[in-house]
């Protein structure tokens, strides 16, 4: 695939500017739960909290990945209980895209898929993507924060899990997996309940040297410091051993371990993300703390030596008012053209006038201001003059990818709230093009449902923009976005659904055309 963006990027090169500027592109498509064979739950808000995108049948097209942790389970002899689920939407080459009809949905009754489906497991809180066995096809980690683990006899209430589903040509994933429980294999801390460990996910290039296996990277946030800090959190770190793919290496950092400021309630590992660039030896974790809203960053999660620690203090210009969240929302992507991965962070409020902002952190030696910050955007401007500032509020979700195929990653936005056209919480995404020197304010663009050629219409409660992600799901080498679309009603049922659309070469912007 890295062949074919580089030959799609000559071709480009050799286009004269305005020749570039007048070039579109097409083709969207809309996954509704119930229209046609399209699995998921239609009471369980589907394509509201997580999305993610791999490929994980190894045919070169990514395949979207859906999370729903409330959604309702069939038990045999019994009734349904709200476990949660993962629809998988294959990529099929034939197709040269996601096919609706191929959807199938995992869950913990799935034959194979060890343990069993309980009320309050909420498999599929979080998704990530990475190779744990380094067979060129894509797994899905799966974090499941409400199970019980038994542990010497004992049940640990919400103690949680992780599991990974290993890709596979035949099948897309492997009907069974990896389960990843809450202990630490025998070191000093072990398992409590109510840690919630999947509460977060993520995947993390191997740290130790010669292996080429992914790691699992979870959180725990309810997790108490054994000092008595009770829910500062903690996160783990599993990388495979050797020629073991099913085999792990353990890390676990504590609060504590990465900052003598780490409070009860801080609920570390909430959120993480692993970024930056494995081949200078320097990919780090971050996760972030809700309850004392900062951002730590590891460099080094062997020796836990000199993390950077993050709040919106840290950030210019200085706030003037009360951050109600800082970093609930984490991306990464390489913004700036130089090949370096970047963290975008999101701040809500913090700044008298300002609703939200985006910052971009990098390493500290490609900043070019404070502390690791390379960029700040803001809700004043993004936001349209006709959207009202009420519904401006509350960004769901950020994702990054190279939407146009110029070699520099673009951030979408969205903000489900808003929607003058649709009505209250119909929904908008907006993305920001990058460039050489940054994100590009000036190439700004706004969608939502039935403006600009995108199918359907914008509703009251659509939600468009919940959840992103993306991917390339047609094989291209330009990379597409799924959004999530919560709301959407088939007449007056709501089944919830996720709208694609595809990048192209060909265009600045994102664009259109077919229904499914």
């Amino acid at each position: 695939m890295r062949a074919v963006r580089l030959l799609l990027l000559l071709a480009l090169n050799a286009l004269s500017p305005l020749a570039m500027a007048q070039l579109t592109g097409t083709g969207d498509v809309f996954f509704v739960v119930g229209e046609g064979l399209m699995k998921g739950d239609p009471d369980a808000e589907f394509g509201a909290t997580v999305i993610a995108a791999g490929d994980l049948n190894c045919d070169g097209l990514d395949d979207l990945a859906v999370g729903q942790p409330d959604a309702s389970i069939f038990v045999s002899g019994g009734p349904r209980v709200v476990a949660g689920s993962v629809t998988l939407i294959p990529s099929t080459v034939a197709l040269g895209r996601p096919n609706a009809n191929a959807s199938f949905e995992l869950h913990q009754n799935l034959a194979g898929v060890p343990d069993s489906a309980e009320t309050g497991d909420r498999f599929g809180a979080d998704i990530a993507i990475g190779d744990h066995d380094l067979d060129t096809c894509d797994d899905l980690i799966v974090g499941v924060p409400g199970e019980d683990v038994s542990l010497n006899g004992n049940s640990l209430v919400d103690s949680g899990s992780v599991f990974v589903f290993h890709g596979d040509a035949d099948a897309v994933v492997a009907p069974s997996a990896n389960v990843i429980p809450a202990s630490d294999d025998g070191a000093s801390f072990v398992a409590k309940a109510g840690d919630r460990m999947g509460e977060s996910v993520a995947s993390m290039l191997s740290m130790s040297s010669g292996f080429a296996f992914d790691a699992v990277v979870s959180g725990r946030p309810g997790n108490d410091n054994p000092a008595g800090l009770n829910n500062a959190g903690r996160v783990d770190i599993r990388g495979s051993s050797g020629s073991c793919s099913t085999c792990f290496d353990y890390r676990s950092i504590d609060a504590v371990d990465v900052s003598t400021l780490a409070v009860a309630g801080d609920g570390w590992g909430s959120n993480v993300l692993a970024f930056g660039d494995a081949t200078e030896g320097d990919y780090m974790l971050a996760s972030h703390t809700p309850g004392s809203k900062k951002l730590f960053i590891l460099r080094d999660i062997e020796a836990i030596s000199g993390p950077q620690i993050f709040s919106r203090n840290s950030l210019s210009p200085a706030p003037t008012a009360t951050v109600s969240n800082f970093a609930r929302q984490l991306t990464k992507g390489k913004f700036h053209g130089n090949g370096i991965e970047s963290l975008a962070v999101l701040s809500e409020g913090g700044v008298s006038g300002v609703l939200w902002e985006v910052f971009l952190i990098g390493k500290s030696h490609a900043s070019s201001s404070g502390n690791g910050q390379l960029q700040r955007l803001t809700d004043l401007q993004i936001r349209p003059a006709d959207e009202p500032v009420a519904s401006f509020l509350f960004v769901t979700s950020l994702a990054a990818g190279d939407f146009d195929g110029d070699g520099v990653d673009d951030l979408a936005i969205g903000v489900q709230g808003s929607g003058d056209l649709g009505g209250s919480s119909s929904g908008n995404v907006f993305v920001i093009y990058g460039n050489p020197s940054g994100l590009d304010l000036g190439r700004l663009q706004r969608l939502r449902q039935g403006l600009d050629g995108i199918n359907d219409s914008a509703e009251i409660s659509d939600g468009f923009g919940s959840a992103l992600a993306s991917g390339d799901f047609n094989g291209d080498g330009v990379d597409d976005l799924a959004i999530g679309v919560p709301g959407e009603k088939v007449g007056s049922e709501t089944r919830g659904g996720v709208h694609l659309i595809f990048g192209s070469l060909r265009s600045p912007e994102l664009f259109r055309d077919s229904f499914e």
